[in-house]
């Protein structure tokens, strides 16, 4: 879930769309999913930045198993759009999913040899832990899931997104972030790059905070906001430009003509906070 304005939202814990659901027996799910998890973990840096984080979504790792044929699909909606914004200064929940598989892997020699394996992909953005320890056909696809049918020994991986943060990064808790790296929820260029904390490590091997270094290191980037900042007005002006252009990803474009279909209201508030006709720019050719 989503930040608060008091604490962390929750991780791997809340549905948007139905916060009662129940995923019922996993005897259940066996009988008709005949996959075998081999990995399940938190995504680190999934939940939105702010002084208090989004909660973080959990990655699946599955081995189709004991099947010849077996079809997957996924809907995904969180790939190129921030469906989960940040509020108060925090930022949206990471979007670009990615689906990853693995066909025809040599997964059983490895297990067979005692070879280590990979279990989730990983936090590197360029090659993931799959492609580094398991052998195969790698595939990667970002939005929705709808290939050919898999077989057994191969691996599918599917994450979910996280929530919005809340308030600026650069108020968060450095000891609560210490926690959240020692436990998968934030990595440590994280940490650093988007909260300013500074962490080292303790005696037995733990992250901790340095919080002389981190006041240091906030004070830095606070100057580097100001000499980079802009006056509100400029700001309006700049993006009312980009408004008229309709200079938006194509999936935001189709957004907003959706909305001044559906909506009269929206339609005549939003042309009049940018002092534009937003069906002449987003429905062109439409009849009033």
């Amino acid at each position: 879930s989503g930040a608060l304005a008091i604490k962390d939202g929750l991780d791997t814990a809340y549905v948007g769309w139905n916060p009662e659901s129940d995923m019922g027996n996993i005897e259940v799910w066996e009988q008709s999913m005949p996959m075998v998890y081999i990995g399940r973990s938190i995504v680190p840096n999934s939940g939105g930045a702010g002084k208090y984080r989004g909660g973080c979504s959990f990655v699946s790792t599955w081995l189709i198993n004991k099947t010849s044929h077996l079809r997957l699909h996924t809907s995904e909606h969180s790939s190129r759009v921030f469906d989960n914004g940040g509020m108060c200064g925090g930022y949206p929940a990471p979007t670009c999913q990615k689906h990853r598989a693995v066909r025809n892997s040599d997964i059983h020699e490895l297990a067979a040899k005692g070879e280590p394996l990979a279990h989730a992909p990983g936090i590197d953005p360029h090659v993931s832990d799959y492609e580094r320890n398991i052998g195969g056909d790698h595939v990667v696809v970002e939005g929705p899931y709808i290939t050919s049918p898999h077989k057994s020994g191969d691996i599918f991986s599917h994450s979910y997104n996280g929530g919005g943060g809340y308030g600026d990064v650069l108020e968060r808790d450095p000891i609560k972030t210490a926690w959240d790296v020692e436990n998968g929820f934030l990595t440590r260029q994280a940490a650093d790059q988007v909260f300013g904390i500074v962490l080292k490590d303790d005696e037995d091997g733990y992250p901790i905070a340095d919080i002389d270094a981190t006041v240091e290191r906030r004070a830095a980037m606070r100057k580097e906001r100001l000499a980079k900042a802009v006056p509100v007005v400029d700001w309006i002006a700049k993006e009312r430009g980009r408004v008229e252009r309709a200079d938006f990803a194509p999936e935001v474009k189709k957004m907003y003509a959706s909305a001044i279909k559906l909506s009269p209201r929206f339609t005549s508030e939003f042309s009049e906070f940018w002092n534009v006709d937003a069906r002449s720019i987003f429905m062109p050719g439409a009849k009033p």
